[in-house]
């Protein structure tokens, strides 16, 4: 599904980057969480409600000494061509230089080979560095071992990752408790093991990673603060998943009010425009970055350009836009709605739609699938995955109702959001006021040659990422703008690999056939007629399998695909919403109910 932003509205996406916090790991020499941030990157205090200090742009220039060649290649790699840089490097190992340059040499190209993605170059150079490495400190000889890991991690090589990252981890024990490495080993090696779902392996390495995480966020810095929000995220579902139902109560409680404050942060420093949210984020991915380089202090040319190489800006998976309760009617929101957006979309493509729910005094969240959005930069949950989203579902409806209480929530979601909130619906649709379902169909246009494509490129390599969002655009829309905005979101996710596309596929029709375990949750279905990218004759047939006596169809003649997820909608729909969730905040009687279908 194609993005519906414009180009300048790219930006406008990561103003979430405002809950943003941390990234990867430290490589270089460790600050403790304990000193000021202040001393490290000026602090931004931000509003009196939230206790977080904020980085600002730094005038300091962080890049260590440079000799003429390392110069050289690093101003070649920072005009985007990594391949001649690592092609200066190559030359400069040819020449035999000294045990200390090589490895320098040796790790630049490493660095190098994983953005190259060639992580078995990048092992046979980090293997060299640890053959010459046994006098070296401990924390240079776990750097080396972790970074040995996330190559394996790149190759897909789960148990060869864990064997590193655990040696890494074992390496590491001599540091300080809180120190920044242990984060950066423990993330991923918890990641690999729930990835596998081994959730009795990861558990005690998960309860580490709070442990560590808590100790850091202590100073408030907010680039500490992310990696606790992140781990106990995922502590709380291996608790879950390990049936430890105290610890994984006591554990969501205790988080809760810091996804209040981040939830709380991130609408604080929404812009008045586009341009200057846009304006505003690029100083923060900035300050960000300086924070993350400056808390790790580099003391090399390769320490500095791993950390660049992989820092990563980190949301939250949930957003949200309130009312003002002191405009318009002047009331409380009336009723809460939960968004699931479009393949390849992420939560911020119903900005637009929510801005206008907001205004009808309806609270609106939006939540990014698992294998999209914030989710991309979090290891374990890189890759699509159907049922952690709809665990995600339940999860946040249960957020939603500890901090909007006694409010209605319903689910809304587009195409396979649309498909997933129906797949809700059917597990556990009496934790929901009702369900709005746009073009849901498991019936694809062209799907014929899409599975001749996934074939094909199957036996070339399940695993490896094909670009489907460039023709999945072309058939959503016809408006080459929005095409455009689809290339450029730098969240937008075009590239999935033929497993992914295959579990998305059996996904949409077994959804499909649940949709008859759907006896009394209220649904409304909405299907465009000029859509070239599903046939809306699956969405009828998912309408006609729901069993619920409570439901409804929109047909729009003249809609394309997207119809919630563009910058504008139909009036007449957005009417047509409205009278529904307003009809239905009370408890639907669905005896009384009887199925309708409404063409505006």
């Amino acid at each position: 599904m194609v993005t519906t932003r414009t180009l300048k509205q790219r930006a406008l996406f990561a103003v979430a980057s405002l809950l943003l916090a941390g990234s990867q790991s430290a490589y270089g020499q460790n600050v403790s969480s304990a000193e000021a941030p202040g001393e490290i990157v000026p602090a931004q205090v931000a509003p009196a409600d939230i206790p977080f200090k904020i980085p600002t742009v730094m005038d300091t220039v962080l890049l260590p000494k440079l000799t003429v060649k390392q110069q050289e290649i690093y101003d070649v790699h920072k005009s985007g061509d990594c391949g001649a840089a690592k092609k200066l490097i190559q030359e400069e190992l040819k020449k035999g230089p000294g045990k200390a340059e090589r490895r320098e040499l040796l790790s630049l190209a490493a660095c190098l080979d994983l953005q190259l993605d060639d992580p078995k170059s990048a092992l046979e150079s980090l293997s060299s560095i640890l053959e010459t490495s046994a006098n070296e400190p401990a924390r240079v000889r776990a750097t080396i071992l972790k970074r040995m890991g996330d190559a394996y991690l790149k190759m897909r090589k789960h148990e060869d990752a864990i064997a590193k990252y655990k040696e890494a981890l074992k390496m590491a024990e001599t540091l300080e408790a809180n120190d920044v490495l242990r984060i950066g080993i423990l993330e991923p090696l918890v990641g690999c093991y729930s990835q596998d779902k081994l959730y009795k392996e990861a558990q005690p390495y998960a309860e580490q990673l709070v442990e560590v995480s808590r100790l850091r966020s202590a100073s408030n810095n907010l680039i500490d603060v992310g990696p606790l929000f992140w781990s106990e995220i995922q502590l709380a579902r291996i608790y879950k998943h390990t049936d430890n139902p105290d610890k994984y109560e006591k554990l969501v409680s205790r988080a809760m009010p810091l996804v209040d404050q981040l939830l709380t942060l991130r609408a604080k420093f929404e812009g008045k425009t586009i341009e200057e949210e846009e304006e505003r984020y690029c100083k923060f991915q900035t300050a960000m970055l300086q924070s993350y380089i400056a808390q790790n202090n580099p003391a090399t040319l390769s320490e500095y350009m791993w950390l660049s190489s992989q820092f990563r800006m980190r949301s939250l998976p949930l957003i949200t836009w309130q009312p003002a309760v002191n405009t318009g009617n002047g009331t409380a929101p009336k009723a809460v709605i939960l968004c699931v957006h479009a393949l390849g979309l992420e939560s911020r493509a119903f900005g637009p739609f929510a801005k206008k729910m907001i205004a009808k005094n309806f609270a609106v969240y939006a939540m990014d699938v698992r294998g999209f959005g914030a989710w991309q930069a979090e290891y374990g949950s890189e890759t699509v995955s159907f049922d952690r989203a709809i665990e995600d579902i339940a999860a946040i409806l249960r957020v939603i109702k500890k901090r909007q209480p006694g409010l209605p929530v319903f689910l809304l979601g587009e195409s396979m959001g649309g498909a997933m909130v129906l797949r809700a619906a059917s597990e556990f649709g009496d934790e929901m006021a009702g369900v709005i379902s746009s073009v849901p169909s498991a019936e694809r246009q062209g799907g014929v040659k899409m599975a001749v494509n996934v074939a094909f490129n199957f036996f070339k390599g399940p695993n490896k990422p094909i670009d489907i969002g460039t023709g999945i655009a072309a058939q959503a829309t016809s408006k080459v703008e929005l095409r455009d905005a689809w290339k450029n979101d730098p969240r937008a996710r075009g590239d999935l690999s033929p497993i992914e596309l295959i579990k998305f596929d059996l996904f949409m029709k077994e959804t499909r056939k649940r949709c008859a375990l759907i006896r009394t949750t209220p649904i409304m279905v909405v299907q465009g007629m000029a859509d070239k990218l599903v046939r809306p004759e699956g969405t009828y047939e998912m309408y006609h399998n729901v069993n619920s006596p409570d439901k409804t169809m929109i047909i729009i003649g003249n809609a394309e695909h997207l119809i919630l997820e563009t910058p504008n909608q139909s009036k007449v729909l957005l009417d047509g919403l409205t009278a529904w969730l307003d009809n239905h905040q009370t408890a639907a009687t669905p005896s009384s109910q009887t199925p309708s279908a409404q063409t505006p």
